[in-house]
């Protein structure tokens, strides 16, 4: 079993221990005043940790700290990890990008894309074939979004709430829903990265859990990313945590027996995932590497290049969902300009981050993985990540991209 990436001083890969102490203030301020209950952030370059950091506690009551192996609930920063599973089917040949999903998954052939219309009387015609490339880039139109989304919302609502037990079964369900846009034409975030998952099953002929756990997890030495913890781990994650006004912080509870405690339901491809801090540093550190880590060839370097290129460059609708100094690769967000942006950084930078108030971000050009995990609703509250981007950025004192 690999341990964490190896640790460093900060001075060893440029980085600033006194600067360090700001982003620690900054985080530590957020649990200082109750807005946060806990948060790790670690920071790595030239592939080696020169920066990990608790902040506050995992859990409330009983008061329980935050260590460095808390277990986080990704929610969609789980897409990297689909679409580098995705990616390793493509590249041995096992389809096209161009290769319409409904060779693989019949029920989604034939699908219908709404025009207009109201919920009563909603139009409808014939959708386009819906390409992997599609699903990679949210362009399939799987998302209760655009002109008719108050159309489709409860459409969505429907099939989202109701109890799957299968991957396949959520398919099935998702077969009769609309599309919002003809796939290809715009770019809305919505259930696409759920039928990539179920397409690397049925590629593959074993079940999506235990693919990323048998070529992905297992060589990168990642034993603390599930999409169900095992009894003995689950101690360790951490809880999630809202605001009630005139309260504080406050539990959020969605279900009694959730998938990831071993409840009924199926591996979310979109945002199922459960890690620690060292764990996705080494999932982050072997993309930035090229595909390897430690030995592990889990991609070739040109198909990471290829999951790292602006994708959305022939949308027929302008892209509403990224800033604009973004784009969208496969699974990831990439830094297009400076320019028009509200953190420091580099072109060529890419990350994503997830609903609980999850954020990852590497930067090729510095050689760095950054870090920043709290398990807090609704996402990104107080502009937590760009503050910890900045504050991070400012920290570095030897720039590599020159």
């Amino acid at each position: 079993m690999a341990a964490p990436l190896p640790d460093t001083v900060p001075a060893a890969v440029g980085i600033s221990a006194e600067r360090l102490e700001r982003l620690h203030a900054l985080v530590q301020g957020y649990v200082d005043r109750g807005q946060l209950a806990g948060v790790i952030t670690l920071i790595a370059r030239d592939g080696k940790i020169a920066d990990v950091r608790t902040y506050g506690s995992r859990e409330l009551e009983p008061k329980l700290p935050m260590q460095r192996d808390t277990l986080f609930r990704l929610a969609s920063m789980t897409k990297l990890v689909t679409a580098v599973a995705v990616l390793q089917l493509f590249e041995e040949g096992r389809f096209g990008l161009e290769d319409p999903v409904g060779d693989y998954i019949p029920e989604l052939k034939h699908m219908r894309v709404l025009t207009g219309g109201d919920r009563e009387h909603p139009q409808f015609v014939e959708a386009r074939a819906i390409m992997i490339r599609h699903l990679l880039t949210h362009t399939s139109g799987l998302a209760p979004a655009g002109s008719g989304a108050s159309v489709l919302q409860p459409l969505y609502d429907r099939v989202q709430s109701a109890e799957h037990t299968s991957l396949q079964a959520l398919i099935t369900d998702f077969s009769g829903l609309p599309l919002c846009n003809q796939p290809g034409d715009a770019m809305h975030y919505g259930e696409s990265y759920e039928v990539l998952g179920y397409l690397v099953q049925v590629v593959s002929g074993q079940p999506f859990d235990a693919y990323v756990h048998d070529r992905i997890f297992a060589p990168l030495g990642m034993p603390d990313t599930f999409f169900q913890v095992p009894k003995e781990k689950q101690a360790r994650l951490a809880q999630t945590y809202i605001h009630e006004p005139g309260k504080g912080l406050a539990l959020r509870v969605r279900s009694t027996n959730p998938y990831y405690l071993g409840g009924p339901g199926y591996p979310r491809g979109s945002g199922g995932l459960v890690s620690t801090a060292d764990d996705f540093a080494r999932f982050g550190q072997m993309l930035l590497n090229g595909g390897e880590l430690g030995g592990a060839h889990i991609l070739s370097p040109k198909i990471v290049q290829l999951m790292l290129t602006d994708h959305l460059t022939d949308l027929k609708e302008p892209n509403t969902f990224l800033q604009p100094f973004e784009s969208y690769g496969f699974g990831v967000s990439v830094r297009l300009t400076l320019s028009t942006g509200p953190t420091p950084g580099s072109v060529g930078q890419f990350g994503w981050t997830g609903a609980a108030t999850t954020y990852c971000s590497m930067d090729p050009k510095e050689g760095t993985v950054a870090l920043f995990l709290a398990q807090h609703y609704p996402w990104n509250e107080y502009d937590v990540f760009s503050k910890f981007s900045t504050v991070f950025y400012q920290a570095l004192v030897e720039r590599r991209d020159r």
